[in-house]
């Protein structure tokens, strides 16, 4: 598996503690499983979130630096809060999911100000688009007095 520091396959947590590693190092940490995946993918995977797991990894470049990764650290953040909205919402319990997805919305709009290339642009405009009807989605089920 490759990923990269900065981007969306990597958990806030995981990719805060690999960025003291060295290129060419190899390193193992222990963490939950949730911060190292994600709580969507331990749901998609049947894993269970605050087991622990061991990560294996071997840093095979620098990670970006400057505005592409102060762009991809708001990005990460923002879907960060989404995903803790979404299990809000599954959760029943729309008012405070509401207030992660709004949260992401902040986080986002203060990433669309950073000058982005066109594959960043996309992420933080596909970002965009699902923060923006999973508020709406909220705002309904907080109407109809019911989640369906």
């Amino acid at each position: 598996l490759t990923v990269e520091l900065g981007g969306r396959m990597v958990a806030p947590e995981l990719d805060h503690l690999l960025r003291g590693v060295a290129v060419g190092a190899e390193s193992s940490l222990q963490m939950q499983a949730v911060g190292a995946i994600g709580a969507l993918r331990c749901d998609r995977l049947k894993v269970d979130s605050k087991g622990p797991v061991t990560v294996w990894v071997t840093v095979t470049a620098e990670p970006a630096s400057g505005a592409a990764s102060e762009l991809a650290a708001l990005l990460q953040q923002a879907l960060a809060y989404k995903d803790q909205g979404n299990q809000l919402y599954r959760d029943r319990c729309p008012d405070r999911a509401l207030g992660r997805y709004k949260k992401a919305s902040r986080v986002l709009r203060r990433a669309r100000d950073r000058k982005a290339d066109a594959r960043a642009g996309a992420s933080l405009l596909a970002a965009e688009a699902s923060v923006h009807l999973n508020i709406a989605a909220c705002q309904l089920g907080m109407e109809d007095g019911d989640l369906r």
